[in-house]
This record gives C-alpha cells, structure tokens and sequence, in this order.
C-alpha cells in the first residue's frame, strides 16, 4: 500500500505534486498573457503582470527536471530554488505600489531584488548547503520586513482617502492587508517545503500560490488607484515632519484662497 500521502514523499504524493505544480504553471501563462494588455491600465496592474510572468518562466523553468534523473541533482534545484527566490522582492514590490501608488519604478524594484539575485552566482560557484539555506532565509526576512511595511502603509492609504473621500468602496486597500497575509503564509510554507523538500510540501504551496494570485487579481480589477501625496514609501503620518506640514499647509491656503475667489466672482458676479 501506497504511504506517500502519510510521509509526503510516495508515489501518490508525487502525483499530486506533479498535477498541482501542473495546473499552477498553466494558470500563470494564461494569466500573463490576459495581463498583457491590462498592465498599461496602471502601475499596479503592470506590477501585478511582472508578478504572473516571472511565476510564468519560473514554473516553465522547472520543466528542465522532467529529465530523468535531474530531480534528484541537489546541485541543480539549489540553482533553481535560489532564480525562484527573486519572486519575493517582485511580489514585494507589488504590494508596495498597491499602498503607495506611482513610488515603484523598475529602478526600485532592480535594488529590491539585487541582494536576492546575488545568491545565483553565489551558490553557482560555492555549491554548498550554507548558501542555499541563507537565500531561504534572506528572502523569508525580506518579505516578513516588507509585509509588515506595507500594512503599516495600508493604515497611511486608509487615513488619507478616509480623509479625502467619501466614496470608499473601490478605493480602499484594506484587501492588501489579507492578501499580505495570505502570501506571507505562501512564504512560509514555501520556506519549510524547500527546507525539508517533500511533494506533499510542494503541492500545498504551489495550491496556495495559485489561490492567493487568483484573490488578489479579481480585487486588483476592482481597485480604483487613487494618487496619495508623493511621500517616500516609509513616511508615516505618526512621524511628525514640521517642514513637510508648514510647505503642505501653505500650498493647502493658496488653494483655498484661489477656490475662495472663485466663489466670490460666481456668486456676486456671475450670479449663479
């Protein structure tokens, strides 16, 4: 009797790794390319297209492994595992322009992702398993920091179209929080399945991956983005800035100043 579904690491759990990771690469060529023409909506969405395709040519790179007997070539999936890892920062950087509009740029997400991509060429030449763990770790910290940054950023986008808005219903970020969580799950799964590698491992991170992108698209459709205040994406409205609030203050009356001559002129004048 098949015990592959107890240990993780049988036949059937095989099966059901290869069938998961199967339906995952597919969901993510099809999605890219349906994003392709959506990315130029806005930066969000061009985000979210970069997301699908690097999962896109991460998942096709892995079919290199159906070569029997490259599976097993720990030399090989630690090459592999560490060009994968690169995903964290991207997806970052995601959630970042979701809760901070228009502060990604594709020189931000490059410095996002340069001390990840280094561990490539790093366990390339020194193919040892202290290599391999510390991109695992790397990228778990990063990501824990990041999900952690971006709730707190959720909070600042929250305040302001609260602030500013009446209408709130397509506009709120409140869904990146979840989402932020979700993918932080999928990071840990991640971490302990490529840890401890097993199919039944692989399987439930590739099932959660492919629900956490499917929620995230359909509310990223329904997200009206809405240009906050240019601050720096760790500017917090809790961290007091005395020169920050003197200029926004007198901006702020110049412009009522303008709307208050206008009213004037339309109701003495005009006669509106």
């Amino acid at each position: 009797m098949d015990t592959g579904i107890a240990v993780g690491m049988g036949p059937t759990s095989e099966a059901v790794a290869h069938f998961v990771h199967g339906g995952a690469t597919i969901f993510f060529i099809v999605w890219s390319i349906l994003l392709y023409q959506q990315r130029k909506q806005s930066n969000m969405m061009y985000m979210l297209w970069v997301n699908m395709l690097w999962l896109a040519i991460c998942n096709l790179k892995d079919m290199v492994f159906l070569v029997d007997g490259l599976w097993e070539d720990p030399y090989l999936t630690g090459i592999s595992v560490t060009v994968d890892l690169i995903y964290v920062p991207i997806m970052c950087c995601f959630f970042f322009e979701v809760v901070s509009p228009g502060w990604v740029s594709l020189g931000k997400v490059l410095w996002c992702s340069v001390l990840q991509s280094c561990f490539i060429p790093l366990f390339i030449i020194f193919p040892d398993t202290v290599v391999y763990e510390a991109s695992l770790i790397y990228a778990y910290v990063f990501g824990t920091v990041s999900m952690i940054i971006v709730c707190m950023l959720a909070v600042r986008h929250q305040k302001y179209i609260k602030d500013n808005y009446s209408y709130t219903e397509y506009i709120n970020v409140t869904w990146t929080v979840v989402g932020g969580l979700v993918m932080f799950a999928c990071m840990t799964v991640y971490f302990f399945a490529f840890t401890e590698e097993t199919w039944l491992g692989n399987a439930l991170y590739y099932g959660i991956s492919f629900v956490a992108w499917v929620y995230l698209y359909v509310l990223s459709l329904r997200h009206n983005v809405v240009d906050i205040p240019k601050f720096s994406v760790f500017y917090f409205p809790w961290v007091k800035s005395d020169s920050m609030n003197k200029e926004e203050a007198e901006n702020m009356s110049a412009i009522f100043a303008s709307i208050g001559e206008e009213l004037q002129k339309a109701m003495s004048i005009d006669k509106l």
